[in-house]
């Protein structure tokens, strides 16, 4: 009953922090950030919705479109109305007008004034307080990265902020990165080549999911350093998902939950089979009911005011992005095209695969001792495995989200990736070495005596 106390109140002071530090960000003037957002427009619209760069073989593709909403959403959100304007923020809204057409938050892909009508133009046109555009009501998210962008606005424009979320995400990867290789010096190095794989060399040209990976890199910091431990865990997983359910635009958020659960089970191998899984679930649904409980405080708080039917609302977005309901092509298809699509975005997962096959089979033909078990399998390395059918059954769960989104959703992989280099690598193979080395000798010796004979 403790517990369910201590949850309950968190829960509150994180609705009453996420609207008032929205409400908060509205003291802010419009008119002081107007010149950053102008520039970042121009600096956008220069690059272009979308650009590619040629990374590790291939045209990565990188997007202006999220990082132009969300500078819009930022300029747009104003006191005029506060709480309406907290709950209910919008795209569009031009300072002192009361004319433009609104247009309620819409099921499916987000609305727009035409089909090629540009997210970087939208804004370019917004901060030159064109009152021809429409309003969009974008109310389903909570949106809190704006009390994040709008101080940094009054100084930084995008490329700037960009760089300092990009430097903020390299120091904790380094920090990270350094407490493994205190542990094991080649799960160090996988970890950084983890993250080099997935093109962080170009994390600095948008801010598309850099949320959900400082929050991420951070819990796994904590969890490194033992300031998070198997006592405390299960709650900051809850402070976790809720923080992801507030800042994030809807990326890769389990990443937030995979890749500090593949760090706690390197640094606590010393748990029993029973601990791990317990916490396996603990964390899965503390992390989970952290997560849905802010995304449901903010329909229900709309719905409670407004009577706007945005839970039914809601719940039938979620349904859409599943691809249950989507009649563009078969559902089959769309899992199989969000899969491929998100391996597509990373040779790499793909090749790991195979040589994680080769090693398995090595194993078993090296290791006469019949040690198999330590090398593959055991409570710690399955795991490992979780961890890596779990992001593709996110991809599978959200199929049309993943198709559609594949250009940021395939970072989810790096929980994958990293959890199937830590089963290969983090080992002893001195007995694998010795077998192959005794393996090489007999057969040498065979060959002698063949040679002898003749």
């Amino acid at each position: 009953m403790k517990n369910i106390l201590k949850y309950l109140l968190t829960f509150i002071i994180c609705v009453v922090i996420c609207f008032g530090a929205l409400a908060l960000s509205t003291l802010i003037p419009q008119g002081n950030i107007r010149d950053n957002i102008k520039e970042s427009a121009e600096i956008m619209k220069k690059q272009g919705e979308r650009f590619f760069v040629w990374s590790l073989g291939r045209e990565l593709p990188i997007h202006n479109s999220t990082d132009a909403i969300m500078l819009n959403m930022t300029y747009s959100l104003n006191n005029e109305d506060l709480v309406k304007s907290v709950l209910k923020p919008s795209r569009n809204k031009v300072p002192g007008v009361s004319t433009q057409e609104v247009v309620k938050d819409a099921l499916g892909d987000l609305p727009r004034e035409s089909k090629d009508y540009l997210m970087t133009e939208e804004l370019s046109t917004l901060v030159d307080h064109n009152s021809d555009q429409k309003i969009y009501e974008y109310a389903r998210y909570w949106h809190g990265y704006i009390p994040i962008l709008r101080p940094l606005l009054l100084i930084f424009n995008i490329s700037q902020i960009r760089i300092l979320f990009y430097l903020i995400t390299l120091i904790l990867i380094a920090y990270l990165a350094k407490k493994i290789w205190d542990k094991n010096k080649i799960l160090a190095i996988s970890t950084i080549l983890c993250f080099l794989i997935f093109d962080i060399v170009f994390w600095h040209l948008n801010i598309q999911g850099v949320f959900v990976m400082i929050i991420t890199l951070s819990m796994a910091c904590l969890i490194a350093n033992k300031k998070i431990n198997s006592n405390n865990i299960t709650f900051a997983y809850f402070i976790v998902g809720a923080l992801i359910a507030y800042l994030d635009f809807l990326t890769f958020p389990l990443l937030s939950f995979l890749l500090p659960l593949v760090i706690y089970t390197l640094f606590n191998k010393e748990d029993n089979k029973k601990e791990l899984y317990t916490l396996l679930i603990k964390n899965m649904f503390s992390w989970g009911i952290g997560y849905l409980a802010i995304w449901a405080s903010k329909w229900i708080l709309i719905d409670v005011i407004y009577q706007e039917g945005m839970i039914d609302h809601a719940i039938t977005q979620v349904i859409y992005r599943t691809g249950i309901a989507e009649n563009r092509m078969p559902f089959g298809q769309m899992v199989l095209g969000g899969i491929l699509n998100n391996l597509a975005s990373s040779f790499a997962i793909i090749i790991l695969v195979f040589i994680f096959y080769l090693f398995v089979i090595s194993v078993i033909v090296f290791d006469t001792k019949g040690n198999i078990k330590k090398y593959i399998l055991g409570s710690q390395k399955t795991i490992y495995y979780i961890v890596f059918g779990l992001v593709y059954a996110w991809y599978i769960v959200f199929a049309e989200h993943s198709w559609q989104h594949y250009f940021y959703t395939y970072r989810l992989q790096i929980a994958s990736l990293l959890a199937i280099m830590f089963i290969i690598f983090d080992n002893d193979f001195t007995e694998v070495k010795t077998n192959f080395n005794l393996i090489i000798s007999k057969f040498k010796n065979k060959k002698e005596e063949s040679n002898d004979r003749n």
